[in-house]
């Protein structure tokens, strides 16, 4: 991320993470540019995002789905504090496969539909009527710990303390 480290108070990455290919990078690239006791605020793809389409041998793409558990886990192994998730599972109908596809792309998903799927008849005869899929989104937040706290990393937790912070006591 092109951003100083430690210069903005909030990051919200609403829908952005899932196109990154390494999830845990990209939390360390936030937890780097996040100030201490900043927070961030996150929407990712849950398991379930459009799983009609993907059991009838859809591919949609980017295909980085989280599981709110691992992305809690994923948060903590970057050094964020006390991560909060919820899931919400949405569903949305669309009128043909046109509109259906249509409305993937504008949300940044690409999609290929078997040919058996495009054809399907729909309530009224119509290829592709009446089409729900389902949106799981994760929710989360966390917060960047304040200077001094512990960071967990690969290696261990670190914490750093300015020297400024330090007195010096004579006796």
């Amino acid at each position: 991320m092109p951003l100083a480290e430690h210069s903005v108070d909030l990051a919200f990455a609403n829908f952005w993470l899932h196109r990154s290919s390494d999830l845990g990078e990209s939390l360390d690239g936030l937890r780097r540019i996040v100030r201490p006791g900043g927070l961030i605020l996150l929407t990712l793809p849950g398991l379930d995002l459009f799983r009609e389409l993907i059991e009838r041998g859809a591919q949609i793409e980017p295909d980085h789905r989280v599981e709110a558990q691992r992305l809690g886990d994923a948060l903590i192994r970057a050094g964020f504090q006390e991560p909060v998730l919820d899931t919400d599972w949405l569903t949305v109908r669309h009128n043909s496969v046109a509109e259906l596809v249509a409305d993937l792309e504008a949300s940044g998903f690409r999609c290929r539909l078997p040919d058996a799927l495009e054809r399907a008849p729909g309530r009224d005869g119509r290829p592709g009527d009446d089409l729900a899929i389902t949106w799981e989104i994760v929710y989360a937040s966390a917060w960047a710990p304040e200077e001094g706290q512990p960071i967990r990393s690969a290696e261990g937790e670190t914490a750093s303390i300015s020297l400024a912070n330090l007195t010096i006591r004579r006796r």
